[in-house]
């Protein structure tokens, strides 16, 4: 009886803490953007971004282990990451002061753009075991509308972690958002900076 009631209290515990055997949902947000005075001026279409995470990753966005480091379940998100990645990466973009286009097709009236922006994703991850990691590492280029060749290239990465302390979904979105918001505080520096704004001018200029 004793064993049984223990088993219980286990079990418990296990599924109350989202630490369950299977997937896990989770919201993959960020904290507000660093906010940018200058402005600059441009209009800049930006595909939709490329999942190149390494095999077995792709799947999902992250893993959660029992307590002998054995993996039991994994972590998706509410909505296609390549998806999530381009819209907060396109919302720094505008942060900058740049009119932005979302396409998943380039389009016919691609010279109408001053510049086209790639992205590709190298990794976002969330390791869950005690505590919780989350890596993200985003490589944004910027291609040449004419000759659809990358001109410029820069990674942009966030890392966070933290203690497990109830194990519910709240704790592994906030290290996720945390580590996302670092990310794109570091685009939005360069997309506001004279260096980027001096190519997406020479790529404006390229194509009159």
């Amino acid at each position: 009886m004793k064993l049984s009631r223990v088993l219980i209290i286990v079990l418990f515990f296990v599924f109350s803490s989202g630490c369950a055997v299977g997937p896990t949902i989770v919201k993959v947000n960020h904290e507000p953007i660093n906010k940018v005075s200058n402005k600059k001026e441009g209009k800049i279409l930006v595909k939709t971004f490329i999942d190149k995470r390494e095999e077995g990753h792709k799947e999902h966005i992250g893993n959660k282990r029992n307590t002998y480091g054995m993996v039991l379940g994994w972590i998706d998100s509410n909505d296609k990451i390549e998806n999530v990645l381009t819209k907060y990466f396109a919302e720094a973009l505008r942060e900058a002061g740049y009119e932005v286009s979302i396409t998943t097709v380039l389009p016919e009236n691609i010279s109408d753009y001053d510049a086209l922006i790639e992205g590709n994703i190298l990794d976002f991850w969330l390791d869950l075991y005690m505590m919780v990691w989350h890596s993200v590492l985003i490589e944004i280029k910027i291609v040449d509308n004419v000759s659809l060749k990358p001109v410029w290239r820069k990674e942009f990465k966030g890392d966070e972690s933290n203690v497990l302390w109830l194990g519910i979904i709240s704790e592994y979105e906030q290290v996720i958002s945390e580590a996302l918001t670092e990310a794109l505080n570091k685009a939005v520096d360069e997309f506001s900076s004279e260096e980027f704004y001096k190519i997406i001018i020479e790529r404006r200029n390229s194509v009159k």
